[in-house]
């Protein structure tokens, strides 16, 4: 057996207290032992499933609850009951999901972390968890509560809430000597510690409710000593083990002082390879604790296993010793680290060949809580990987403030696909394209005069070493060579249609190294730019767009000295929409061949796009050349993929599906594809508030000639540009080089249009008489993501603007970023019927779904809804409606804001089950 006692022991083991012990001595049993790490099997022989979970002892019986736990599903909670502390006897599913869908119990939900305690007043045993609530992730993380009459259950479901509006993942429970309870819990996407004291029944929050510590900390377990209270908690590393760390305070609302790590010996900087779950104080035994952890096993996790280690005092602090000896740390089960490895035709993953097909997804265009059902579904297509572009100006929005939190958190995107049995293919470029705006650049290197992208000027490689080294803390220890999952990372994006500096290519690969990329790193291009985009013997060279075999063998030899293995780094099944033009869908028999001949010849590929998604929050871009117009893309990503917007396999998944098995190893078998989401309709959304644009108008900024979007440090939304004219007369009020879609109102009426999609910069005024106050309101539809023109991508009125030939000057700028829409100040207002508007109304839900609101029959503008930029929608088409997922709706009330420009009438709405994607109207707007 290899668990060795330290000072004091406190596990009980056939009948025999083994406490007091000093030194080494091996503990034995004469019947059977527990061995920290391996399997622990019930007296049935079954192995012991009761995970995250805690201890609870009654009249000479200890109970262990845990979450039981299938392979990849939560399955209730689990109830074991043992004399001695080492065997257990299993009693029953203590609390079982329901059948009932409205349930917040609901099959596919999870039940984590459950704890039990026991109420001395109502004589009832209250159960505590970590509630997800089906198919929503995180987004709905919250407090279950169930009780029963018996310690063994079953139990009775009662609710689930947060806590005083605080989200509430991992926790645990907690009774002083007071008798008094306690939550403490995991707040705030895990940023937060926070303690909450329990009502009187133990089945509902106070709301003496306190933040302990806010240091990105998860897996609390809590116990008191000597008057003195200790909570030892996780770091955030997903599946992966880390450090843990103790904190503590004389009161539990007192100030928590960190105290380092209490563990100690070989593996102690990842928890011997595990993660707390509870402290038991051992009955009877005053000054004996056992820390117990969860040993993850995230491919598997009902096969996770678990550690039980005596918690001794050395100088007056908590001290956890190695069940390991010194001579066994290659049994340590840390983050497994794997080796991957280029072959002359084959990529090999710990030493066998391995076959790449991945699919890429982009972590900005799926809610936060929608990541993994989108993960799921890539594996029940046959994908064993995810790609995804780093988005520079999502990560950098400002120079110098940096922000991977929320939906931008892309370590946390890798960390579940690594979760979910995937690998990930990286692309932080920087320079994406990804028909996002600036091609991922954040607008203010514009701001930097002489500062050119894509190339060796010192100040842009400075402002991409600093971000680069920001996405290297973030990813860098999430490689496979690190134990994480990320395969390759690649360095910059179809360069070679850019320009062909090998110098440049080197100082990228440079900077990637020094930011911590250690692994693979490659270049990719299309066929026409492979030999200029490549840095041979230094980067990996991968090809866009071909899935012919023999030419891609021809190709990738020609520019990786002779030799492979062979990638397609950009397969494409379809293709993005943009404003004014047909919906772009092309049948998945046109496909096939081609996935069959690149899988079957054992290359590897990443689809681009698996799922699309949606663009929103202003951040679709734009393409632009001397030999085709202005094209600013649309909201929706669909791209006519395998998956749609909404996450729903289409006919397109299931023929590549069938492709793909064919490739698999035999005797593999698919997870079965989900069935779609289910959608629901709202009849009519009435709106009822209806504010005037100009009523909103914040603080001017002043100049004698317009200022652009960079000038007045905005990235994105619209401009108001104001200035006053002479009237009595009537010509041509001329922009130079609107950027890009601006409203002409003269004395708050609109007089017209300008469309740069449509090359158009002039209109016709007959002014009245007097003094005539000329407002020009601007959109940024989108900086250009591809081409010669990335850094002519200013935004505004860029040049002058002149009415008759004379240059007007004397103006007003009005910045409407429309960043924090719930900052705006919204309340009716007797306007103009050409005036552009604010609609506010609220819909009430009995239950949510995916919808699609229905925008046919308004003008042009931005949605949200509860807070989130749905993004715009243009009666143009092809785009008609804009998608509402699931997990940004609630039962209830929900919020609605309309940006509406140019039909300020409108006043009804109606969300459907479909989108429209796929009609055009021929419109003067």
């Amino acid at each position: 057996m290899n668990y060795y006692e330290r000072s004091f022991c406190v596990l009980i083991i056939t009948g025999m207290l083994l406490t007091g012990c000093s030194g080494q001595k091996k503990i034995q049993s004469v019947n059977s032992s527990y061995d920290p790490g391996a399997v622990w099997r019930d007296e049935s022989g079954e192995v012991i499933n009761a995970h995250g979970g805690g201890v609870l002892y009654m009249k000479g019986t200890w109970y262990w609850f845990g979450e039981k736990r299938g392979k990849r599903a939560s399955e209730g909670v689990n109830v074991y009951s043992s004399k001695d502390l080492n065997h257990w006897k299993y009693e029953n599913l203590a609390l079982s999901p329901l059948q009932d869908t409205m349930s917040d119990i609901a099959n596919g939900c999870l039940m984590e972390r459950p704890k039990v305690i026991y109420n001395a007043k109502t004589k009832k045993y209250v159960m505590w968890f970590h509630l997800e609530l089906s198919g929503q992730g995180y987004k709905a993380a919250r407090a279950g509560v169930a009780v029963s009459d018996k310690v063994t259950g079953p139990y009775q479901f009662l609710k689930s809430f947060r806590p005083n509006n605080n989200m509430s993942r991992d926790m645990t429970l907690f009774v002083d000597d007071d008798g008094k309870a306690y939550q403490i819990y995991s707040s705030r996407e895990n940023y937060d510690l926070r303690i909450v004291q329990l009502s009187d029944d133990y089945t509902a929050a106070t709301t003496k409710d306190k933040l302990l510590f806010s240091e990105h900390r998860e897996a609390p377990a809590i116990f008191k000593y000597n008057k003195k209270y200790y909570l030892i908690t996780s770091g955030c590393t997903g599946w992966a083990p880390n450090k843990a760390g103790i904190h503590a305070a004389d009161s539990l609302f007192g100030e928590w002082v960190s105290m380092g790590n209490p563990l100690h010996g070989i593996g102690a900087d990842s928890t011997y390879g595990g993660q707390p779950a509870f402290i038991l104080p051992v009955a009877g035994k005053r000054s004996s604790f056992i820390f117990i952890a969860d040993k993850w096993n995230p491919e598997n996790l009902k096969d996770s296993r678990y550690f039980w280690l005596p918690i001794e005092f050395r100088d007056g602090m908590p001290f956890i010793d190695s069940p390991f000896p010194s001579t066994a740390r290659q049994i340590i089960n840390t983050t497994p680290v794997h080796s991957f490895q280029l072959a002359d035709s084959a990529f090999l993953l710990d030493g066998k060949p391995f076959q790449i097909i991945s699919g890429e997804m982009h972590y900005p265009r799926v809610p936060r809580e929608a990541w993994r059902d989108r993960m799921r579904k890539a594996k029940a297509m046959g994908l064993n990987t995810i790609g995804t572009y780093v988005f520079w100006n999502l990560h950098e929005p400002q120079k110098g403030k940096y922000d991977f939190s929320g939906n931008n958190d892309i370590a946390a995107f890798v960390k579940t696909a690594q979760e979910e049995g995937l690998w990930v293919i990286l692309r932080p470029s920087p320079y994406v394209c990804a028909e996002w705006e600036f091609g991922g650049y954040p607008y203010w290197l514009q701001n930097i005069k002489g500062l050119e992208v894509r190339s060796k000027e010192p100040q842009y490689l400075q402002a991409y070493k600093n971000y680069i080294m920001q996405v290297g803390k973030q990813l860098a220890p999430l490689q496979v060579n690190h134990g994480g999952n990320i395969l390759m990372v690649q360095v910059e994006n179809e360069y070679g249609a850019y320009g062909s500096d090998r110098e440049y290519l080197d100082i990228n690969r440079k900077l990637f190294i020094e930011a911590g990329f250690d692994g693979w790193l490659y270049t990719c291009d299309p066929e026409p730019f492979l030999a200029k985009g490549n840095l041979p013997g230094k980067l990996f060279t991968s090809i866009n767009g071909l899935d012919k075999p023999a030419r891609i063998k021809e190709l990738i030899k020609q520019n990786n000295e002779g030799r492979g293995p062979y990638f397609v780094a950009e397969w494409y099944p379809a293709w993005f929409d943009w404003w004014g033009t047909q919906h772009h869908k092309v049948p998945a028999e046109k496909y096939t061949p081609g996935l069959d001949s690149v899988l079957s010849a054992g290359m590897s590929v990443n689809m681009y796009m698996f799922h699309g998604g949606t663009t929103r929050d202003f951040m679709n871009g734009a393409n632009y050349t001397d030999q085709t117009p202005y094209e600013p893309q649309i909201s929706s990503y669909d791209y006519d993929a395998p998956l749609d917007e909404a996450g729903n396999p289409t006919h397109k998944f299931m023929e590549f599906r069938k492709v793909i098995q064919k490739s698999l190893p035999a005797g593999y078998t698919l997870p079965e594809v989900p069935a779609a989401k289910p959608t629901i309709t709202i009849p009519v959304i009435s709106f009822v508030t209806t504010t005037s644009l100009f009523d909103v108008l914040p603080g001017a900024k002043t100049n004698a000639t317009p200022l652009t979007f960079e000038d007045l440090n905005q990235a994105y939304g619209f401009v108001l540009y104001r200035t006053t004219i002479d009237g009595g007369s009537e010509g041509a009020l001329k922009i130079k080089d609107l950027r890009d879609y601006g409203i002409v109102f003269i004395n708050g009426k609109r007089v017209g249009v300008l469309d740069r999609r449509l090359k158009q910069d002039s209109v016709w005024l007959r002014l009245p008489n007097g003094k005539c106050q000329l407002d020009i309101l601007v959109e940024n539809l989108g900086r250009i993501n591809y081409g010669p023109y990335l850094l002519k991508n200013k935004k505004g009125i860029t040049e002058t603007v002149s009415f008759n030939g004379k240059e007007l000057n004397g103006w007003q700028m009005f910045p409407l970023p429309f960043n924090e829409i719930e900052s705006v100040p919204l309340k009716n207002s007797s306007s103009s019927s050409d005036v552009p508007v604010l609609k506010k109304g609220t819909f009430n839900l009995q239950a949510v779904g995916d919808t699609y609101l229905d925008l046919s029959n308004w003008g042009k503008g931005v949605v949200w809804v509860n807070g989130h930029n749905l993004g715009r929608y243009w009666s143009i088409g092809p785009q008609q409606t804009l998608y509402i997922p699931v997990e940004w709706l609630k039962k209830g009330e929900n919020e609605m804001i309309v940006l509406e420009l140019l039909k300020p009438e409108q006043s009804q709405l109606q969300a459907i089950e479909k989108p429209i994607l796929d009609q055009i109207n021929k419109t003067k707007f």
